[in-house]
């Protein structure tokens, strides 16, 4: 499992990862969409199945911030700022997304929020190209 677990992280980074880079965006964005389901459905008193194999997600570190996201009107988590970013790059997390963490008096879209904002800033243009004489 972990060979393969690097093969899909070696195939994701390669900026021409074709299907490979696709599936492994695919999956970060099917996987976000099931916790966020599983957290709705604990947050609500919905009865989980028993029977789902691995190990539970680690505690987030003390001091480390965690948002509840808004999803079809209902709000889900808490997520970490890395749960976000992976939801960023599956597509299910954007700017607009409404967000709240404990120390917020409202929700605040995504992009306002300084500890996330830089998931959402745009990549600098390359550097210009050099003569060679």
């Amino acid at each position: 499992q972990v060979r393969a677990a690097d093969a899909m992280l070696a195939a994701a980074e390669n900026e021409g990862g074709g299907v490979m880079g696709d599936a492994m965006g695919m999956g970060m964005g099917i996987a976000m969409a099931g916790q966020m389901a599983n957290q709705f459905g604990a947050a609500t008193g919905q009865a989980q199945g028993q029977g789902q194999g691995g190990a539970a997600a680690p505690p987030p570190l003390p001091g480390q911030a965690l948002f509840h996201v808004e999803v079809d009107g209902q709000a889900t988590g808490p997520y970490s700022v890395q749960q976000l970013q992976a939801g960023v790059a599956a597509g299910q997390v954007n700017a607009a997304t409404l967000v709240w963490s404990t120390g917020m008096a409202e929700w605040k879209q995504a992009s306002q929020v300084p500890a996330l904002a830089p998931l959402f800033a745009t990549p600098p243009p390359p550097p210009p190209p050099t003569s060679s004489e």
